[in-house]
């Protein structure tokens, strides 16, 4: 699987992660919960 930035420049990046998040069926809040306890689980063990 590629990445989907490749190809794109770093100014568009932003634009690209909000379509992505805009596209992803679950809702921006889930998605920063996970990221989050999945981080503090990997860095608290």
């Amino acid at each position: 699987m590629t990445s989907p930035y490749q190809g794109l420049s770093i100014e568009e990046w932003t634009t690209k992660t909000q379509e992505l998040i805009a596209d992803h069926p679950l809702h921006l809040e889930m998605i920063r919960e996970i990221a989050l306890k999945s981080y503090l689980l990997k860095n608290y063990k």
